[in-house]
């Protein structure tokens, strides 16, 4: 196969990628529309708990929604029923109609042009707020290229339970602890990571948040977004001296166990009571992700940013 049918064959997979629906990899992976094919724990049915008809979790897009939620995950709310995250905790304490476009694994650089898409079909929202990952380096699985040893295709099952292999786009999360030398060589089988290195990652979701925070001050949408992991406090104030849309969390949100004494609004304080004593409230069901205490704490520092302003 000479270079254009190359440039032909890869440019036909990206015009079949054309609305929001087409970009949800949960579609994909499955070919249900529910996400069917990623690899969640039980107790959740994820098909029947709140997945709208293309695929997102959460309420049926609309023109009239007032917020748009980006994320991956954690906002997404890995191993959780659909109550119990962020989005519609907030939701419910501001009475107000959202949209949540996020989806295990996105990069910034998916839910960034996801969100344009949702522009395009539902229109603006009045509010963009983000919780995303800090550094994940998205690229699309070409077949027959290159063999990287750290993307071995994994098992998945569709809805019969036959085994089956997937490639879907693939991303590289960064470890942002990991204070290992970089090497500065390379063979093959690649590991990813041994040639696209973070700051790669950190260039294009600079590239692609001033292109959304540009976007959403021309059109009047107030954009807010964050990280959910740590970042160390030089790192942050840069952040804060280039985007007006930027906010940091307390420290108090990465604490293991969240204090419910360091919410600020009274509303969450009762909600936090509430979920105390039930189960996953320190971590989710998966022992990995956001328990429902930081979910709550999530809500509560967003609501008192805009609260004045809604």
């Amino acid at each position: 196969m000479n270079t254009g049918e190359r440039i032909a064959n890869f440019q036909n997979l990206i015009n079949k990628r054309k609305k929001l629906k087409d970009l949800n990899h949960l579609n994909r992976v499955g070919g249900d529309g529910a996400g069917q094919g990623y690899l969640v724990p039980a107790p959740v049915d994820y098909k029947h708990k709140r997945i709208n008809s293309l695929g997102y979790r959460g309420p049926e897009f609309s023109s009239s929604n007032d917020f748009l939620f980006l994320g991956c995950s954690q906002t997404w709310g890995y191993s959780f029923e659909q109550e119990e995250v962020w989005p519609k905790f907030l939701s419910d304490k501001i009475e107000k109609t959202y949209s949540n476009i996020s989806a295990p694994g996105d990069s910034v650089q998916s839910q960034v042009a996801k969100a344009f898409s949702y522009f395009k079909e539902f229109g603006h929202p009045k509010y963009v707020i983000g919780i995303l990952p800090f550094a994940r380096f998205e690229f699309p699985y070409i077949s027959d290229t290159v063999v990287f040893k750290s993307l071995q295709p994994k098992p998945v099952f569709d809805k019969n339970e036959i085994p089956k292999v997937y490639f879907a786009d693939i991303y590289i999360e960064y470890d942002l602890n990991n204070t290992k030398f970089a090497p500065s060589f390379s063979k093959t089988p690649h590991d990813v990571r041994e040639f696209f290195p973070i700051e790669l990652a950190l260039y294009y979701n600079n590239i692609f948040i001033s292109i959304l925070e540009q976007y959403c001050e021309s059109n009047n949408i107030k954009l807010l977004w964050s990280f959910w992991e740590a970042v160390d406090p030089v790192t942050d104030n840069l952040l804060k001296e280039k985007y007006k849309s930027y906010f940091s969390f307390p420290l108090e949100m990465h604490n293991q166990i969240p204090d419910i004494q360091t919410l600020k609004d009274e509303y969450f304080k009762v909600l936090a009571s509430k979920y105390k004593m039930q189960d996953h409230f320190r971590v989710a069901p998966d022992a990995c992700h956001f328990g429902t205490g930081k979910h709550i704490f999530i809500a509560d520092e967003i609501y008192n940013i805009i609260k004045d302003q809604i």
